[in-house]
């Protein structure tokens, strides 16, 4: 053998010069050993590539890899009276091989079980050619791998979104979406309306041009839709307190001046027992939004528990004459009220529907000039 050729043996050089093969290829004669014995009885060549062959090397079995020929070397009448080897180790690039594989494993195992929905997509035209299963289900489990977004997905298209991607490609810059809406294709292939943060990273290769785009999702849809109803849970709750507070202000002035009355009447004048009652029923109203106001379940869902029964109107809107009368005194106002047919009733909750009444008055009262005039009119 040649110099070239010498590093194969290794620590045996010069040994092996003038020796059997078997006996110089011991470690890896099951391999080479019938190879030759085929080239010798065939007399016709043999080639491998990246052929695993365990040598020994430091008196220690190695993992080695070769790309070789053995060649008949023949006399005048095709008789094999030799072989000549040619060949090199392909053992680091073997091994380099085997690390981009494992790489490329490693990565399609990271997609797999990425929190988010994970999507590579080549070249200019972003072409699938990697989806974890997140991104399947969202995207509704329809094909997607070595299919383009647009084909793959074309409801995204004239909502904008591979123009964003067109435009990260060309620009080579990541976008970002925050609570973007999102409408894709569901299980039964209808429109659904999603709720998307999400990134687009470019890829780019060593000269800096974008090769592919990384794409990551995260489905906040359940997220907003919680964030909405707090929002109008809140919203609701500072409508009711705002509109409870100022109906808690209505009954405090008639039972004031009943109490005025009180001290100066006689306790047989028939004023006592009229202003009693109005009292009685003020405070049972009082007590009633008092109620409301502590009943936390009411104020978050924007809902008060209603007793419905038949209401003649008339009741009603006597009672809020009766709470917002002092108002009335207070600008020197001239309150009319026809109620019409006596008999008028609905059904409904009273004591709501004489907040109703009492709120108009009262707004009535505060937005008339002094010494005007209010008028309220019952009618079917």
């Amino acid at each position: 053998y040649n110099d070239a050729w010498a590093p194969i043996p290794a620590d045996k050089h010069p040994w092996a010069l003038g020796r059997p093969a078997h006996e110089v290829w011991a470690d890896i004669w099951p391999t080479v050993g019938p190879q030759f014995t085929q080239v010798i009885e065939t007399g016709q060549g043999f080639a491998a590539y990246d052929q695993f062959l365990p040598m020994e090397r430091g008196g220690q079995p190695r993992e080695t890899w070769w790309t070789y020929a053995f060649t008949p070397l023949t006399d005048e009448q095709d008789r094999t009276l030799g072989i000549l080897n040619q060949g090199h180790e392909t053992t680091l690039k073997v091994l380099q091989d085997r690390a981009r594989v494992d790489e490329v494993q490693r990565m399609r195992e990271l997609f797999a079980q990425a929190p988010g929905a994970v999507a590579l997509l080549a070249g200019p035209t972003h072409v699938f050619t990697m989806v974890n299963d997140a991104y399947s289900a969202l995207a509704g489990n329809v094909r997607l791998l070595g299919l383009t977004v647009a084909e793959a997905m074309p409801e995204v298209v004239r909502q904008g979104f591979v123009d964003l991607l067109d435009g990260v490609f060309r620009t080579g810059l990541p976008y970002r979406g925050i609570s973007t809406p999102v409408f894709l294709r569901g299980a039964k292939g209808e429109l659904v309306e999603h709720s998307l943060d999400f990134v687009y990273q470019p890829i780019l290769d060593a000269a800096g041009r974008t090769t592919d785009i990384l794409v990551q999702i995260s489905d906040q849809t359940g997220r907003d839709h919680a964030l909405r109803q707090l929002r109008d849970a809140d919203r609701r709750k500072d409508v009711f307190i705002a509109t409870l507070a100022h109906e808690l202000r209505n009954p405090l002035a008639p039972i004031r001046n009943g109490l005025q009355i009180l001290k100066q009447a006689n306790f047989s004048d028939a004023r006592f027992e009229r202003t009693r009652q109005m009292m009685e029923r003020q405070l049972g109203h009082l007590v009633h939004l008092v109620d409301d106001l502590l009943d936390v379940s009411r104020i978050t869902s924007g809902k008060v528990q209603l007793q419905y029964r038949r209401v003649p109107l008339a009741d009603a809107v006597a009672r809020a004459v009766e709470s917002t009368h002092a108002a009335f005194e207070q600008k020197a106002q001239r309150l009319g009220v026809d109620v019409g047919d006596e008999a008028l009733a609905v059904d409904g909750d009273p004591e709501r529907l004489t907040q109703v009444f009492a709120n108009l008055l009262s707004n009535a009262a505060k937005f008339t000039g002094e010494g005007g005039n209010v008028e309220l009119s019952l009618f079917q």
